[in-house]
């Protein structure tokens, strides 16, 4: 048996065509309602002010930026509808949102929940997504690829049409 990491099936889509996806996923997609976060803590109370009311199209690649790494503190109902912003501003370029966004798709106890009420259209968005992203870590440091291909492997290849 080889030590080489299998291949993911499918082809990597290109930046547009993920943002085409991502876009009509989640075209009927409102706001989250409140409560946002589950903890009443400083940090969650200002991420709660700084998001409520907002629907992913409300949240610009900048404030994306700003909460990425506020990711895990979302509820899995203001994940899920917020999720699209995240994975436009990780589609721009020069963005610095990826790692968290990254760690946040990989399936695991924690995670694993906040997936659930994901309609197939958008699984299948973040699958290209990932994919996407894989290509990418492959072409410039391949070490970097094992999450997303984790990722693919363990969870969102379920959402492939093919």
């Amino acid at each position: 048996m080889s030590d080489e990491p299998r291949p993911i099936p499918g082809d990597a889509p290109t930046s547009a065509a993920v943002a085409r996806l991502v876009r009509s996923a989640w075209e009927a997609a409102g706001p989250p309602r409140a409560p946002l976060v589950d903890c009443p803590c400083p940090e969650c109370v200002e991420l709660e002010r700084s998001l409520v009311g907002r629907s992913w199209r409300d949240v610009d690649a900048e404030l994306a930026e700003r909460h990425e790494r506020d990711l895990p503190l979302l509820s899995g109902a203001a994940y899920r509808a917020l999720l699209a912003a995240f994975l436009f501003a990780a589609l721009e370029p020069d963005s610095e949102v990826g790692e968290f966004l990254g760690d946040s798709l990989e399936p695991g106890d924690f995670n694993a929940p906040r997936f659930e009420g994901l309609t197939s259209a958008e699984g299948a968005a973040v699958l290209a997504f990932l994919r996407l992203d894989l290509e990418e870590r492959e072409a410039s440091n391949p070490i970097h690829a094992d999450g997303p291909r984790r990722a693919i492997a363990e969870f969102w290849g379920r959402f492939d049409p093919a």
